[in-house]
């Protein structure tokens, strides 16, 4: 989108410095160049999608600043994405550049770029990092009261996924639900610790198992 108080859009002959944001916030410099009537392009209607050279004209430390998109032609600005990215598909965009979160080996829900074992969706749910090795976030087991816990964590923003907790005496055999994320909604936002104990006491069971199951549509 073009912000408030960027320059006018220049006319034929002219050209001016355009101030635009993209959907994170970030806002970037759009240098329109209309030197000639030939290639004269008309404000578009914006929000729009816009393709261009994005460049580094500034290439000085720290660099942070000076970048510009160079749009080659009118076609060039498009009608905005008739689909606005949320919930996972967003928060894929915050580490990886849209071609590569299209690409099912880094940006798939099972996909796991940074090598850690840890997919994607994982790293969603758990609040992660997907370009930093790390299982630090993965869930802990233990005991409250002499009954087996398990501790994970929630990501507020993450409404797109359903987490479930399943207790069982077999791993690899049927567990059964204890816990939905649907009957526990979270308030506020950002991350929160949630701790579920089993139905089971320790002391009546051989074996027992807890799993933490995380799903998206």
């Amino acid at each position: 989108d073009r912000t408030e108080d960027s320059p006018e859009w220049p006319g034929a002959g002219e050209f001016s410095n355009q101030l635009v944001t993209d959907h994170s916030g970030a806002t970037f410099l759009l240098r329109i160049n209309q030197s000639t009537n030939i290639t004269f392009n008309p404000q578009p209607d914006f929000p729009a999608d816009i393709v261009g050279l994005f460049t580094q004209f500034d290439n000085s430390a720290p660099f942070d600043s000076g970048y510009q998109i160079l749009p080659r032609r009118s076609a060039d600005f498009l009608e905005p994405s008739e689909i606005e990215e949320s919930g996972y598909d967003l928060w894929i965009l915050g580490f990886y550049s849209a071609a590569e979160a299209a690409d099912p080996e880094i940006g798939g829900l099972l996909a796991d770029p940074d090598g850690d074992q840890v997919v994607n969706l994982l790293e969603y749910a758990l609040g992660g990092d997907p370009s930093e090795p790390s299982r630090d976030i993965l869930p802990v087991i233990g005991e409250d009261n002499g009954f087996l816990t398990l501790t994970f964590r929630r990501v507020a923003e993450a409404d797109d996924i359903t987490y479930r907790v399943l207790a069982g005496g077999n791993v690899d055999g049927e567990l059964t639900e204890i816990w939905n994320s649907a009957q526990h909604p979270l308030a506020g936002s950002g991350l929160m610790e949630e701790t579920v104990s089993d139905t089971v006491p320790v002391a009546q069971a051989t074996k027992r198992f807890l799993k933490l199951s995380v799903s998206r549509p």
